[in-house]
């Protein structure tokens, strides 16, 4: 987990090894750290995946994340 501006929660990376992919295990991780950033008042967490990439894409849904923008360049 890192911050933002040193106050934006951001989850910079998640990687599980494909036999461990599609077992909920990914979701139940990303689940227990918002459910911790809620108990310190944070509202919101942002993360990032790049456009060209479905999998990770189809995962940030599945765990709840919305697209807010895109970053010019990367």
């Amino acid at each position: 987990m890192e911050f933002i501006w040193l106050t934006v929660p951001y989850l910079a990376l998640i990687t599980l090894e494909e036999t461990q992919r599609g077992k909920g295990i990914g979701t139940k991780f990303v689940e227990h750290i918002f459910n911790d950033l809620r108990q310190q008042g944070h509202k919101k967490m942002y993360t990032s995946s790049e456009v060209i990439e479905p999998e990770p894409q189809k995962f940030h849904r599945g765990c709840g994340f919305v697209e807010c923008g895109l970053i010019a360049g990367m």
